[in-house]
């Protein structure tokens, strides 16, 4: 978290600290509403209340309370409003710097780490495990520490007012905190299956799109939708168990409430006590009620949500390679040759691809790499890319070497891969490549388009370089990817 995040949360405190407090005086701004309906003389007994207005008929003060508790929510609910907007920025915030940081950190991993990266489960990281960290975690965070706070005042209230109301309370709390206890093996079994199984259907669903020509090809449909159906039925057992777990202490606590309430009724009537005492304490209890109980949900449904989604914490801590992409890079020349000497090459835990390699390739020189499937010739092109590293040797740009000069090496070369990348945006997007749309110059566009034999193709279409060409270039020929 940042200095910034840090200085943020401590304001994200103050906040809930006074609406805990807004909460809390909404609350006991009922209680002379109550109190007055079961027995006008309560009024007397406030002695903060001003003397003419407690010299007032009953339904004048009535009037006069119930019209202040309705202002007094107004503007509660305005604060309240913007307290909560102010925190769900905070959170997403939070989870846009975390997607952010990842996809930077994904942009600066070597090759041999995207390699044997995960791409599902990347992606999954990158653009919805932040969401679920901001979603479960902070605000459930946020929210562990604002219903914690209204109902310890709440609580300190009771234990002042009318102890046995706090010992009736917490007859309801107890079992309810009980049940998520007896929980917690359930709740850690829902967080394992989900934290496997949502990378798992989202690659199964990648891998039957993206292979949408092969699949239908090969008519291995079933395949594909059998390997999606038992991963994604799984998650969603999962997600029915997690919503089925929170809602059921909501009943539990419901239940137990309703139980209280009917047994400070069978005691006023099987002994005799005085109604109107009786209804002050009842109106209390079912006020308290009202809003502790909710709070108690809330706070047992954030731990739920926190200890089922604590996974995210290590899923997203940051993996911390170099980021230097952002840097840049400085012009290079290239005036000689580039060579090799004495290069090695193998990837981690597999033969070596080739040993000792030595040979050089002069500027304006046309070379053809020629050799069998496997047999290193991309690799060679990569190390020569400056993508990967000679596990021996030295590759020489003039009289540099190429691992001290830095990103600005790469800006020498062009490079057409075996899978070129297509990106979902226009013709002259994708020609242009990582530059924004109102800076690309069309006439240059259109150069290249003349080199590789594309413009008349270009001048056919209706929309020209503002065509579509869909994600992965679907709408284009493979040669004309």
């Amino acid at each position: 978290m940042s200095n910034k995040q840090k200085n943020k949360s401590v304001s994200i405190i103050f906040l809930m600290i006074m609406q805990a407090a807004l909460d809390f005086l909404n609350i006991g701004a009922f209680l002379p509403l109550f109190g007055l309906l079961a027995k006008p003389d309560f009024i007397s007994s406030l002695v903060w209340l001003p003397f003419d207005l407690a010299n007032r008929p009953p339904q004048q003060l009535a009037v006069i309370f119930s019209a202040g508790i309705i202002f007094f929510t107004v503007i509660k609910t305005v604060i309240v409003w913007f307290i909560t907007q102010t925190k769900a920025r905070f959170a997403y915030q939070i989870a846009h710097d975390i997607s952010l940081r990842i996809l930077n950190e994904g942009l600066s991993m070597d090759y041999q780490t995207l390699t044997s990266t995960d791409y599902s489960a990347e992606m999954d990281r990158i653009a919805n495990k932040p969401l679920a960290f901001a979603n479960n975690i902070v605000i459930g965070l946020t929210s562990l520490i604002a219903e914690g706070l209204i109902g310890l005042l709440i609580l300190v209230a009771l234990t002042i007012f009318n102890f046995r109301l706090l010992i009736s309370l917490l007859l309801v709390v107890t079992p309810v905190a009980l049940i998520y206890f007896l929980n917690r093996n359930r709740i850690k079994v829902i967080s394992n299956t989900i934290k496997i199984k949502y990378p798992q259907t989202l690659k199964y669903a990648l891998q039957a799109m993206e292979g949408w020509m092969e699949v239908k090809t090969y008519q291995k449909e079933n395949y594909f939708s059998a390997h999606f159906k038992t991963t994604s039925r799984d998650l969603a057992n999962a997600f029915a168990e997690d919503h089925v777990v929170q809602v059921f202490t909501s009943r539990i606590s419901e239940l137990f409430a309703s139980l209280i309430i009917c047994v400070i009724v069978f005691w006023t009537v099987f002994t005799n006590n005085v109604y109107e005492e009786t209804m002050i304490i009842l109106a209390v209890y079912v006020g308290a009620s009202f809003r502790l109980l909710p709070s108690v949900n809330r706070i047992l449904n954030a731990i739920i949500q926190i200890k089922s989604h604590e996974y995210l914490i290590d899923e997203l801590a940051s993996r911390n390679p170099a980021n230097n992409f952002g840097k840049r890079a400085e012009a290079l020349s290239f005036v000689k040759d580039i060579s090799l000497a004495s290069v090695s090459f193998s990837y981690p835990d597999r033969p070596s691809l080739f040993e000792g390699v030595n040979f050089r390739i002069n500027k304006g020189e046309k070379v053809a790499l020629v050799g069998k499937s496997g047999g290193g010739k991309t690799s060679m092109l990569l190390l020569l890319l400056g993508i990967v590293k000679p596990t021996k040797g030295t590759i020489w740009l003039d009289d540099k070497q190429i691992q001290q000069l830095g990103t600005g090496y790469q800006s020498l070369f062009s490079h057409v891969s075996q899978s070129p990348y297509v990106l979902d945006g226009s013709l002259k997007e994708n020609v242009a490549f990582g530059i924004e749309p109102k800076d690309i110059d069309q006439k240059k566009v259109m150069e290249c388009l003349r080199e590789v034999n594309l413009s008349s193709f270009t001048e056919q279409l209706p929309l020209g370089l503002e065509t579509q060409i869909g994600e992965r270039g679907i709408m284009l020929s493979g040669g004309q990817r």
